[in-house]
């Protein structure tokens, strides 16, 4: 059984209808909408079948203060210290993005946990998207 297969099983079967299946470019993508506060992000899951490792990932903010660069920076490096199972970093366009590997093939692939990995991604933004805006406040 493939992990796509699993995982739309699960999300049937415990009646999750938040997360969307896209074909993006023949690569399968899972996305849901979640908040934060007052602000709406999206999470991305790429379960790819040809390979060992799925993602999970989810943008957090957008650094639009070049100023701002070192403080957020100096956040993002406490985070990843933090839990060592995220990697938290700042791309070439300004973007603070979180990802997430699940390490599976189709022989152990578990769609629920998979799912719980997805959940702790949200808790960990949770839990510090305020230290992102606190510097993009001040």
């Amino acid at each position: 059984m493939s992990k796509i297969y699993k995982f739309d099983n699960f999300l049937r079967t415990n009646n999750i209808s938040q997360i969307e299946k896209v074909n993006s470019e023949g690569q399968i993508v899972y996305k849901g909408n979640y908040s934060v506060g007052n602000t709406n992000l999206l999470a991305l899951l790429f379960i790819d079948e040809e390979v060992v490792i799925d993602q999970i990932c989810t943008r957090i903010i957008t650094l639009d203060i070049p100023s701002k660069r070192n403080e957020v920076l100096k956040v993002i490096n406490e985070i990843n210290f933090k839990y060592k199972t995220i990697k938290i970093y700042l791309d070439s366009e300004d973007n603070v993005d979180l990802t997430i590997d699940y390490l599976s093939n189709k022989q152990n692939f578990s769609a629920e946990l998979l799912f719980e990995v997805l959940i702790h991604m949200t808790k960990i933004v949770e839990t510090n998207y305020s230290k992102f805006m606190k510097i993009m406040w001040a």
